[in-house]
Formats: structure tokens, C-alpha cells, sequence
């Protein structure tokens, strides 16, 4: 099953752990536009390039390309989901920093790390989780976002989203 071509899927939800089987169904299916799992965007980014939807756990700095050589890694990536609820995925401001420079920002703005505008997603969520301790991360979080302008929507645990615009 792990090799099965189905030529006609499109999207696919995995929330299962990263698995070898998984990886290889995900590889052998290029027509795969929308993807649902729970793996590191490091264990994808080299067999599912095709992605304009991803969902995923947080691994900002495969997300963002390292250097004006290298290329962007998902280059049809429109809509971003972070689910940072899950213990362990939390981010450091400096890497969701860089996303938002290198993802979300427009080619001319003056802090976009963006080559192309092709490059700079539609839609960026990010699920955070709302508890005494996360609420300082989460006003950064919000904080950075106003900070670069655009639109983009913060998601609490507890089913309440926070619309974040200029």
C-alpha cells in the first residue's frame, strides 16, 4: 500500500506518527495538493514539493530558506496551518520572525526576506494553546504580527480565534 499511485488524490490527512510507510505514500503520490499531518515539514519538504495547502507541526526554519542561493522550500505554498498545542512544537520569536519575513510579507515591503511574490502565502494560521503559562507567547505571537502588518488569524485551543489585522 505504502507505493499505491492514486492519481487522483489531492488531499490527504496522516495523524498517525511520521512513519517510513506514511513518508513513502506521501512521496509516491505527487498529485497531492493538500496535506494533513502530523510529521516535520523537515521530513517533507524533499518528496512533496507540489504543496499549496499544509497543515503541520511546527518547524519554522525548514519552512524558510537559509540563504539568497538556496531555494524556497513547498515554492507553491499558499496556506500555512501551525499547530503549536501539541507539548514540545513550541517556536522561538526569531524563527517565526523569519517566516513571517521570508512568507507573509510582499516583495516590496522593507523587512521581506521574499524573492518572489509567488513565494508569499494567501493564508497563515497558527493554533496556539491557551493556558497561564502559553499567554505571554501568545501576545507575542500577536504582537508580532501587528508588528508586520497584513492579515492573518491566531487560533486558541478553547475554539475562539483572535483576527489579528492593521
Amino acid at each position: 500500500m505504502t507505493h499505491t499511485r492514486f492519481p487522483n488524490l489531492e488531499c490527504l490527512a496522516l495523524f498517525n506518527e511520521s512513519t517510513p510507510a506514511s513518508l513513502a505514500l506521501i512521496s509516491a503520490n505527487r498529485s497531492i495538493k493538500r496535506l494533513f499531518c502530523r510529521n516535520s515539514p523537515y521530513d517533507i519538504v524533499n518528496i512533496a514539493p507540489q504543496l499549496v495547502e499544509l497543515h503541520i507541526l511546527p518547524d519554522l526554519q525548514t519552512l524558510c530558506s537559509s540563504s539568497p542561493q538556496s531555494p524556497l522550500p513547498f515554492p507553491s505554498l499558499r496556506h500555512l496551518f501551525l499547530n503549536m498545542t501539541s507539548p514540545g512544537h513550541g517556536v522561538r520569536v526569531e524563527g517565526f520572525e523569519m517566516l513571517v519575513r521570508t512568507r507573509c510579507l510582499p516583495v516590496g515591503h522593507p523587512r521581506s526576506l521574499a524573492k518572489h511574490s509567488s513565494q508569499v502565502l494567501s493564508s497563515l494560521t497558527v493554533v496556539l494553546p491557551v493556558n497561564p503559562a502559553s499567554r505571554v507567547a501568545t501576545k507575542q505571537v500577536i504582537h508580532g504580527l501587528h508588528s508586520f502588518g497584513g492579515h492573518s488569524s491566531v487560533l486558541c485551543q478553547e475554539n475562539y480565534a483572535l483576527d489579528v489585522a492593521n
